[in-house]
């Protein structure tokens, strides 16, 4: 006779730590629709998209407990919840990979994890798990961190990690779903900041419409350079530039610069030294097809390709005043003053797209 948990039941409690669970005011109807509530959104969702921290409706009591962790198996669906009552473990709950179940969602991450300022939390199968960030630990109810990248024996599909400082062996399954925290990368941590500033930007036109409008263009000009900057961080500090090569691939000593008659190639006569004087310029192509472009660059002696160069945000425009400031933008420039043989060549012909 199988001894184990059906669908909806409590089986008995693990020697796991816990936290909290809410008691429903009134059975909820069941909804196909989100309903937004105390900034939780209630909802019927399949049980095998249930995630850690969800507050699922237990169908016992009705009360919503919060979602320790989920495995999955196959057919089968184990949903750990933590206790309403000592609040010292959690249990099991059996279901049915095709059973829909009723939860309560954050409505935002600050609502769903209480992570510090440089952290950030979310839900990772345990197989993805990354060295040095912290799962949460049923044990203590606690994040502890990861010491090692996660081992996966594919022959029982069970996935171990090594916690805190005793390094203690945790087994889970390769596809459950954990709960992780970890350090916020620069780059989002630069997003972060950029989100902020729209926020500002939002809120001075809530507060006086077009009359802040200076503060506002401030502001979405600073949101709009953090953007760019977190790309630059994302890409290592390079950034994909235009360079210029002789007939036989060989990287040219010269400058992208732009002058009254459009961008042109300034030839440099010090390779060491983008500052150097000018010895000739090679005017680009104003062709609309890529192959007439490098038909046009070839007659002279020249091809245009991709180099990784080092990279920044820099800011620009032309005129002055309020009318000037409509024309300033960011833009993601090379930050080795214009050439530099220290580059990754990606493609030595490239004349780019049709426009």
């Amino acid at each position: 006779m199988n001894s184990q948990p059906r669908k909806g039941e409590v089986g008995q409690p693990t020697t796991n730590k816990g936290h909290f669970a809410q008691t429903a005011k009134s059975a909820p109807a069941t909804t196909n629709l989100p309903v937004e509530a105390d900034g939780y959104t209630e909802m019927d969702v399949a049980v095998t998209d249930v995630l850690p921290r969800d507050l699922i409706l237990d169908p016992e009591d009705n009360t919503f407990r919060t979602v320790a962790s989920v495995d999955t198996l196959v057919d089968d669906v184990t949903v750990h919840v933590f206790n309403d009552d000592t609040a010292d473990n959690t249990r099991p709950q059996l279901w049915h990979a095709s059973d829909t179940v009723f939860v309560r969602r954050p409505t935002t991450p600050e609502l769903a994890w209480d992570a510090p300022d440089g952290y950030i939390d979310e839900h990772l199968e345990a197989s993805a798990v990354p060295d040095g960030a912290y799962v949460l630990d049923e044990d203590t109810n606690d994040y502890v961190k990861v010491n090692g990248d996660a081992f996966t024996d594919y022959g029982t599909g069970n996935t171990y990690l090594s916690l805190g400082p005793d390094e203690r062996l945790v087994q889970f399954k390769s596809d459950a779903t954990v709960s992780v925290r970890r350090t916020k990368t620069e780059a989002e941590t630069l997003r972060d900041e950029a989100a902020a500033k729209e926020r500002e930007k939002h809120d001075s036109f809530e507060r006086s419409d077009t009359d802040g409008a200076v503060s506002q263009w401030a502001s979405g000009i600073s949101a709009d350079r953090l953007r760019l900057e977190a790309q630059v961080v994302e890409q290592g500090g390079v950034h994909e530039f235009r360079a210029l090569f002789d007939l036989e691939g060989n990287l040219v000593p010269a400058k992208n610069v732009q002058t009254r008659y459009g961008y042109a190639w300034a030839i440099l006569s010090d390779p060491d030294d983008p500052n150097s004087d000018v010895t000739a310029w090679v005017n680009e192509s104003k062709a609309r097809k890529g192959a007439q472009r490098r038909k046009t660059m070839e007659k002279k002696g020249y091809r245009e390709g991709i180099v990784k160069a080092p990279a920044k945000v820099m800011t620009g425009g032309s005129g002055t005043g309020l009318s000037g400031a409509l024309t300033v933008s960011n833009y993601i420039g090379r930050a080795d003053g214009g050439f530099s043989r220290d580059v990754e060549i990606v493609s030595t012909d490239d004349p780019g797209k049709d426009y």
